[in-house]
C-alpha cells in the first residue's frame, strides 16, 4: 500500500485548523516552527514532506484516522499493482546538474545549515549543519572550540547555546549539541557514506542563509588529494571557495552530504573533508 500525498494533504486541510495542526505536530514529536509556511495548506504540505523523508507517513495517517474518524482516510491509501503492465522507462538524467534547486526542496536542505560563533574566549566563526534531529551539529574544528566558554549557534533566525561533544583534530571536524532543546526536533542532513564520489560527479556547496556566496554547484576534480600539511586525503571540487566558511556541507545529487568544506587549493577550488570522517566522529561520540 502507498499513501497518496495529495489526498492526505487535502484531508489535513479539511479536518484541521492551524492550532489543531500545531497540536498534531506536538503529538507526533515534530517541531511546528520548523515547518515553512504560514497557512494550513503550506503547513500541511511541509508536514507531509517532513514525515515522508523519515518514513513516518503511516504514523501520521494512523493518528488522523483515530483523531478525525469522520473523514474517509482509507481513500488516502492506494493499492500498488503486483505486476507492472509495462516495463518501467529508464530514469531520466537528474536535472540536479542544471537546476538543482528545482529538484530538491532547497528550503528543507538549507534549513539544516547553521552558523557557529565562538564568543569566548576569542571570536571564531564557521558554518555547520544539523546531522541528527535532536540538535547534533557537525562543524569545522575551530581552535577556539577547545577552551570555549560560550558557543552560539544561529539557526532559523534564532540563537542557541551549544556545547562541544567531541572532535577529531586530524580530520578537522567537531560535533556540537544544542543546549536546552529537549523534546525538540530539527531538520537534519544525511551523510552519503555509501555513495562515494568520483571525478566529474556534481556536488553542491550549501551555506547559512545570510552568507549568499554559497549554494553553488560544481564538479569533483580529484579524490584522495593531499593538500598543504593536512593529514587527511581530501575531495577537490571546482567550486570557488572563500575563507571563513569552513564547515559548509557539500551534497551530492541525492541531497546527502559527501564532504565538508575546510580549505581551498592554490586556484581557490573547494577542498572537502570526506563524509566518512564525519561518520567516524559520530560513531565515536553518539
Amino acid at each position: 500500500m502507498t499513501i497518496n500525498r495529495t489526498r492526505l494533504r487535502e484531508g489535513l486541510v479539511q479536518c484541521y485548523n492551524l492550532s489543531e495542526l500545531e497540536t498534531l505536530c506536538v503529538d507526533l514529536n515534530v517541531d511546528y516552527d520548523v515547518l515553512p509556511g504560514e497557512d494550513k495548506i503550506s503547513k500541511s504540505r511541509e508536514l507531509i514532506g517532513y514525515l515522508e523523508r523519515r518514513g513516518l507517513l503511516e504514523s501520521l495517517l494512523e493518528y488522523c484516522r483515530k483523531d478525525r474518524p469522520a473523514f474517509n482516510w482509507e481513500a488516502v491509501k492506494e493499492v500498488e499493482p503486483t505486476t507492472p503492465t509495462v516495463s518501467p522507462a529508464p530514469l531520466a538524467p537528474s536535472i540536479l546538474e542544471t537546476d538543482w534547486q528545482a529538484e530538491f526542496n532547497i528550503r528543507f536542505l538549507k534549513a539544516a545549515v547553521v552558523w557557529v560563533t565562538v564568543a569566548k574566549p576569542s571570536i571564531g566563526m564557521c558554518c555547520g549543519f544539523l546531522v541528527e534531529p535532536r540538535g547534533y551539529i557537525v562543524a569545522f574544528e575551530l581552535a577556539q572550540l577547545q577552551n570555549a566558554s560560550q558557543i552560539v549557534v544561529s539557526w532559523n533566525g534564532r540563537n542557541y547555546e551549544a556545547e562541544p561533544i567531541g572532535s577529531d583534530s586530524d580530520s578537522m571536524v567537531a560535533l556540537l549539541k544544542l543546549s536546552r532543546v529537549a523534546g525538540r526536533l530539527f531538520p537534519a542532513l544525511q551523510l552519503g557514506i555509501n555513495e562515494p564520489v568520483k571525478p566529474n560527479d556534481p556536488v553542491f556547496l550549501m551555506g547559512y542563509d545570510t552568507r549568499n556566496w554559497l549554494n553553488r554547484s560544481g564538479r569533483v576534480i580529484e579524490v584522495g588529494i593531499r593538500l598543504h600539511n593536512y593529514k587527511i586525503p581530501a575531495i577537490l571540487a571546482d567550486i570557488p571557495s572563500h575563507p571563513g566558511f569552513a564547515g559548509a556541507p557539500a551534497i551530492n545529487r541525492n541531497g546527502r552530504v559527501v564532504g565538508v568544506l575546510f580549505a581551498s587549493d592554490a586556484q581557490g577550488h573547494a577542498a572537502l573533508i570526506p563524509a566518512e570522517y564525519v561518520y567516524r566522529l559520530l560513531i565515536a561520540h553518539m
